[in-house]
């Protein structure tokens, strides 16, 4: 069986697989490998993104939690200066 290459349009190897110029990789590695490694580079770039994740959601939760809070209190707690989270029980 002869050996096939796949010509990708627009990358830089010939190769599937081949990386950008002057990058070292050797050729049993596959593309993917990395993405997964323990430790290093992918895990704080996978804690950055939680992080981000977290912060973009808090405007969308606050607000519906304030108001599912807000509407097991009674009438009297629900108008109080300054305001509570939790309701106190009557």
């Amino acid at each position: 069986m002869s050996e096939q290459t796949l010509t990708v349009p627009g990358s830089w190897g010939d190769r599937v697989g081949e990386g950008a110029p002057g990058r070292d990789r050797p050729e049993t590695e596959a593309v993917g490998e990395r993405i997964g490694e323990p430790g290093g580079r992918s895990r704080r770039r996978r804690a950055l993104w939680t992080a981000a994740a977290i912060v973009a959601t808090l405007p969308f939760v606050v607000p519906f939690a304030w108001l599912v809070l807000s509407a097991l209190k009674p009438v009297g707690q629900f108008y109080a200066f300054p305001p509570t989270l939790l309701p106190d029980p009557p």
